[in-house]
Protein backbone atom coordinates (compact mmCIF):
# COMPACT_ATOMS: atom_id res chain seq x y z
CA UNK A 1 0.00 0.00 0.00
CA UNK A 2 1.09 3.45 -0.63
CA UNK A 3 0.80 4.46 2.73
CA UNK A 4 3.60 1.66 3.94
CA UNK A 5 5.22 1.28 1.10
CA UNK A 6 8.50 -0.88 0.99
CA UNK A 7 11.61 0.08 -0.81
CA UNK A 8 14.74 -1.70 -1.45
CA UNK A 9 17.41 -2.66 -3.52
CA UNK A 10 20.78 -3.11 -5.11
CA UNK A 11 22.95 -0.76 -7.00
CA UNK A 12 26.25 -0.45 -8.46
CA UNK A 13 28.23 2.52 -9.27
CA UNK A 14 31.75 3.69 -10.74
CA UNK A 15 33.25 7.12 -12.10
CA UNK A 16 30.92 8.86 -9.84
CA UNK A 17 31.67 12.92 -9.09
CA UNK A 18 30.53 15.90 -8.17
CA UNK A 19 31.58 19.32 -6.16
CA UNK A 20 29.12 20.18 -3.05
CA UNK A 21 29.81 23.60 -1.13
CA UNK A 22 33.26 24.15 -3.16
CA UNK A 23 34.55 20.65 -2.14
CA UNK A 24 35.38 18.08 -5.37
CA UNK A 25 34.26 14.50 -4.81
CA UNK A 26 35.48 12.39 -7.33
CA UNK A 27 36.24 8.63 -9.30
CA UNK A 28 33.46 7.33 -6.20
CA UNK A 29 33.19 3.40 -6.75
CA UNK A 30 31.61 1.02 -4.91
CA UNK A 31 28.04 -1.22 -4.49
CA UNK A 32 25.26 0.37 -2.13
CA UNK A 33 22.25 -1.92 -1.34
CA UNK A 34 19.15 -0.87 1.10
CA UNK A 35 15.96 -1.69 2.40
CA UNK A 36 13.53 0.31 4.49
CA UNK A 37 15.79 -0.97 7.85
CA UNK A 38 19.19 0.03 6.56
CA UNK A 39 21.71 1.26 4.13
CA UNK A 40 25.35 -0.72 3.02
CA UNK A 41 27.95 0.44 1.19
CA UNK A 42 30.80 -1.87 2.01
CA UNK A 43 33.89 -1.48 0.37
CA UNK A 44 33.65 2.46 -0.82
CA UNK A 45 36.67 4.05 -2.92
CA UNK A 46 37.13 7.95 -4.33
CA UNK A 47 38.76 10.93 -3.80
CA UNK A 48 37.71 13.45 -1.22
CA UNK A 49 40.33 17.03 -2.96
CA UNK A 50 43.21 15.15 -3.39
CA UNK A 51 42.96 12.65 -0.73
CA UNK A 52 42.20 9.36 -1.48
CA UNK A 53 39.58 7.63 0.76
CA UNK A 54 38.39 3.80 1.13
CA UNK A 55 35.21 3.61 3.34
CA UNK A 56 32.56 1.03 4.73
CA UNK A 57 29.62 3.05 5.58
CA UNK A 58 26.30 1.38 7.66
CA UNK A 59 23.16 3.58 8.31
CA UNK A 60 20.48 1.64 10.45
CA UNK A 61 17.24 2.99 11.05
CA UNK A 62 17.75 5.57 8.80
CA UNK A 63 13.80 7.27 8.48
CA UNK A 64 13.51 7.36 12.17
CA UNK A 65 16.63 7.78 14.45
CA UNK A 66 19.38 6.96 12.61
CA UNK A 67 22.76 4.93 13.66
CA UNK A 68 25.58 5.31 11.22
CA UNK A 69 28.59 2.84 11.54
CA UNK A 70 31.41 3.79 9.64
CA UNK A 71 35.21 2.69 9.10
CA UNK A 72 37.10 5.53 6.38
CA UNK A 73 40.65 5.82 5.62
CA UNK A 74 42.12 9.12 3.37
CA UNK A 75 45.92 9.28 2.61
CA UNK A 76 45.72 12.89 2.90
CA UNK A 77 42.78 14.72 4.00
CA UNK A 78 42.62 19.07 3.42
CA UNK A 79 41.13 19.99 6.82
CA UNK A 80 40.66 23.81 5.42
CA UNK A 81 38.66 22.55 2.02
CA UNK A 82 36.52 20.38 4.21
CA UNK A 83 35.62 23.26 7.07
CA UNK A 84 35.18 25.62 4.46
CA UNK A 85 32.91 23.15 2.50
CA UNK A 86 30.75 22.53 5.86
CA UNK A 87 30.77 26.38 6.65
CA UNK A 88 28.96 27.27 3.47
CA UNK A 89 26.59 23.69 2.96
CA UNK A 90 25.13 24.84 6.41
CA UNK A 91 24.81 28.31 5.42
CA UNK A 92 22.64 27.19 2.30
CA UNK A 93 20.63 24.60 4.39
CA UNK A 94 19.88 27.19 6.88
CA UNK A 95 18.86 29.72 4.67
CA UNK A 96 16.58 27.35 2.65
CA UNK A 97 14.94 26.34 6.64
CA UNK A 98 14.04 29.79 7.12
CA UNK A 99 12.66 30.26 3.29
CA UNK A 100 10.36 27.44 4.28
CA UNK A 101 9.57 28.78 7.28
CA UNK A 102 8.79 32.06 5.71
CA UNK A 103 6.68 30.04 2.95
CA UNK A 104 4.09 27.69 5.14
CA UNK A 105 4.59 29.71 8.69
CA UNK A 106 5.75 26.74 10.01
CA UNK A 107 9.12 26.05 12.05
CA UNK A 108 11.10 23.18 10.42
CA UNK A 109 11.42 20.07 13.16
CA UNK A 110 14.52 19.84 14.26
CA UNK A 111 16.62 16.69 12.91
CA UNK A 112 16.23 13.74 15.71
CA UNK A 113 18.88 12.52 17.46
CA UNK A 114 22.01 10.88 15.67
CA UNK A 115 23.58 7.84 16.93
CA UNK A 116 27.05 6.95 15.59
CA UNK A 117 30.20 4.72 15.81
CA UNK A 118 33.53 4.46 13.91
CA UNK A 119 37.00 5.01 13.15
CA UNK A 120 39.00 6.97 10.96
CA UNK A 121 42.30 7.30 9.53
CA UNK A 122 43.83 10.09 7.94
CA UNK A 123 47.79 9.27 6.65
CA UNK A 124 48.60 13.54 5.70
CA UNK A 125 45.92 16.13 7.32
CA UNK A 126 46.74 19.90 6.04
CA UNK A 127 45.29 23.00 7.11
CA UNK A 128 46.59 26.27 6.71
CA UNK A 129 47.10 26.76 10.52
CA UNK A 130 48.33 23.02 10.87
CA UNK A 131 49.54 20.07 9.61
CA UNK A 132 49.80 16.63 10.85
CA UNK A 133 50.37 13.10 10.39
CA UNK A 134 49.69 9.65 11.49
CA UNK A 135 45.78 11.10 12.91
CA UNK A 136 43.45 8.36 14.32
CA UNK A 137 40.11 8.80 15.73
CA UNK A 138 37.77 6.20 17.05
CA UNK A 139 34.31 7.15 18.58
CA UNK A 140 31.17 5.48 19.71
CA UNK A 141 28.35 8.35 20.46
CA UNK A 142 24.65 8.19 20.57
CA UNK A 143 22.34 11.47 21.69
CA UNK A 144 24.16 13.91 19.07
CA UNK A 145 22.04 16.90 18.26
CA UNK A 146 22.84 20.62 17.18
CA UNK A 147 22.84 21.55 20.53
CA UNK A 148 25.21 18.87 22.43
CA UNK A 149 22.59 18.73 25.38
CA UNK A 150 21.72 14.54 25.07
CA UNK A 151 25.42 13.42 23.86
CA UNK A 152 26.24 10.30 25.46
CA UNK A 153 29.66 7.92 24.60
CA UNK A 154 33.05 7.81 23.98
CA UNK A 155 35.92 9.55 21.78
CA UNK A 156 39.70 9.23 21.47
CA UNK A 157 42.34 10.71 18.96
CA UNK A 158 46.18 10.67 18.66
CA UNK A 159 48.23 12.20 16.14
CA UNK A 160 51.44 11.62 15.53
CA UNK A 161 53.08 14.40 15.08
CA UNK A 162 52.89 17.82 13.45
CA UNK A 163 52.76 21.83 13.84
CA UNK A 164 50.26 24.55 14.66
CA UNK A 165 50.39 28.17 13.50
CA UNK A 166 47.97 30.85 14.34
CA UNK A 167 45.98 28.79 16.71
CA UNK A 168 43.71 30.94 17.67
CA UNK A 169 41.99 31.26 14.05
CA UNK A 170 42.02 27.31 13.90
CA UNK A 171 39.57 27.44 16.84
CA UNK A 172 37.37 29.69 15.13
CA UNK A 173 36.57 27.32 12.78
CA UNK A 174 35.35 24.04 14.50
CA UNK A 175 34.31 23.38 17.91
CA UNK A 176 35.97 19.84 18.32
CA UNK A 177 39.27 21.43 17.23
CA UNK A 178 38.14 24.16 19.75
CA UNK A 179 37.72 21.41 22.53
CA UNK A 180 41.15 19.59 21.29
CA UNK A 181 43.67 22.46 21.33
CA UNK A 182 41.49 24.72 24.03
CA UNK A 183 44.14 24.03 26.58
CA UNK A 184 46.89 25.59 24.21
CA UNK A 185 44.86 28.25 24.29
CA UNK A 186 44.49 28.69 27.76
CA UNK A 187 48.32 28.78 28.47
CA UNK A 188 49.19 31.12 25.59
CA UNK A 189 46.50 33.68 27.39
CA UNK A 190 48.16 33.72 30.42
CA UNK A 191 51.53 34.04 28.60
CA UNK A 192 53.53 35.01 31.78
CA UNK A 193 53.55 36.03 35.35
CA UNK A 194 54.51 39.47 36.83
CA UNK A 195 55.38 41.06 33.18
CA UNK A 196 57.57 37.85 32.62
CA UNK A 197 57.15 35.78 29.89
CA UNK A 198 57.19 32.30 30.80
CA UNK A 199 55.47 30.31 27.98
CA UNK A 200 55.55 30.36 24.40
CA UNK A 201 52.67 31.97 22.68
CA UNK A 202 52.04 28.44 20.73
CA UNK A 203 51.30 30.62 17.45
CA UNK A 204 54.35 28.49 15.54
CA UNK A 205 55.14 25.43 17.37
CA UNK A 206 56.18 21.74 16.57
CA UNK A 207 54.40 18.96 18.03
CA UNK A 208 55.76 15.50 18.54
CA UNK A 209 51.91 14.01 19.80
CA UNK A 210 48.43 14.80 20.68
CA UNK A 211 46.43 12.00 22.74
CA UNK A 212 42.83 12.69 23.95
CA UNK A 213 40.75 10.17 25.32
CA UNK A 214 36.96 11.96 26.40
CA UNK A 215 34.13 10.43 27.60
CA UNK A 216 30.22 12.10 27.04
CA UNK A 217 27.32 11.86 29.37
CA UNK A 218 24.03 14.05 28.70
CA UNK A 219 26.26 16.50 26.84
CA UNK A 220 28.98 17.07 29.44
CA UNK A 221 32.46 15.98 28.10
CA UNK A 222 34.77 14.22 30.44
CA UNK A 223 38.65 14.95 29.50
CA UNK A 224 40.88 12.42 30.57
CA UNK A 225 44.39 11.03 29.42
CA UNK A 226 44.86 14.17 26.82
CA UNK A 227 48.06 15.75 26.36
CA UNK A 228 50.06 17.53 23.64
CA UNK A 229 53.91 17.16 23.59
CA UNK A 230 55.90 19.74 21.47
CA UNK A 231 59.14 21.43 21.44
CA UNK A 232 58.17 24.65 23.42
CA UNK A 233 55.77 23.05 26.21
CA UNK A 234 54.30 20.03 27.60
CA UNK A 235 50.30 19.93 28.33
CA UNK A 236 48.00 18.14 29.76
CA UNK A 237 44.50 18.68 30.88
CA UNK A 238 41.78 16.80 32.72
CA UNK A 239 38.13 17.79 34.09
CA UNK A 240 34.77 18.38 32.32
CA UNK A 241 33.37 20.69 29.78
CA UNK A 242 29.52 21.08 29.40
CA UNK A 243 29.48 21.50 25.45
CA UNK A 244 25.99 22.97 25.10
CA UNK A 245 26.69 26.06 27.33
CA UNK A 246 30.47 25.53 27.01
CA UNK A 247 30.62 26.27 30.72
CA UNK A 248 34.38 24.76 31.94
CA UNK A 249 35.50 22.95 34.86
CA UNK A 250 39.48 21.99 34.16
CA UNK A 251 43.16 21.97 35.42
CA UNK A 252 45.34 22.29 32.93
CA UNK A 253 49.27 21.19 33.87
CA UNK A 254 52.07 22.93 31.67
CA UNK A 255 55.78 22.16 31.75
CA UNK A 256 57.86 24.56 29.77
CA UNK A 257 62.03 23.22 29.64
CA UNK A 258 62.61 21.50 32.74
CA UNK A 259 61.42 24.09 34.80
CA UNK A 260 58.78 22.35 37.30
CA UNK A 261 55.13 21.71 35.77
CA UNK A 262 52.55 24.28 36.63
CA UNK A 263 49.14 23.46 37.18
CA UNK A 264 46.13 26.25 35.93
CA UNK A 265 42.86 25.87 37.35
CA UNK A 266 39.95 26.92 34.29
CA UNK A 267 36.68 28.04 34.76
CA UNK A 268 34.07 30.32 33.07
CA UNK A 269 33.19 29.75 29.74
CA UNK A 270 35.30 29.06 26.03
CA UNK A 271 34.76 32.51 25.50
CA UNK A 272 35.61 33.82 29.10
CA UNK A 273 37.72 31.35 30.62
CA UNK A 274 39.07 32.34 34.08
CA UNK A 275 41.93 31.22 34.92
CA UNK A 276 43.94 30.50 38.67
CA UNK A 277 47.46 29.68 38.29
CA UNK A 278 48.94 27.88 41.47
CA UNK A 279 52.40 29.66 40.69
CA UNK A 280 54.02 29.37 44.22
CA UNK A 281 55.90 26.22 43.52
CA UNK A 282 56.69 27.12 40.29
CA UNK A 283 58.01 30.60 40.97
CA UNK A 284 60.14 28.69 43.42
CA UNK A 285 61.64 26.17 41.53
CA UNK A 286 62.14 28.64 38.53
CA UNK A 287 64.41 31.33 40.32
CA UNK A 288 66.24 28.37 42.97
CA UNK A 289 67.10 25.97 39.93
CA UNK A 290 71.38 25.80 39.90
CA UNK A 291 72.60 27.31 36.74
CA UNK A 292 73.06 24.52 33.84
CA UNK A 293 69.80 23.13 35.29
Amino acid sequence: PLSKFLVGGKMKFQGIGATVAGLPLADFTGTASFDERRIDIPNLSGKVADGRLEMDLSVKNYRAEPYVDLAATLDRFDLGKYLTAKAALAAQQKEKAQKKEAKTGQESKPAPPLSMRGRFTVGELRHPNLTAKDVKAYWDLSGLTPDMKSLDGSAKLSVAGGNFNNIGKLATQSPLVKVLIFPLLVIQKIGGLGGIRIFPDFNNIAFTEIVGDYSFDKGVMTVKDTHLFSDAAQVQSDGTINLSTERLDLTVTAQVGRVAPMDIKVTGSFDKPVTKSQVGKFIKDLFQRAPGQ
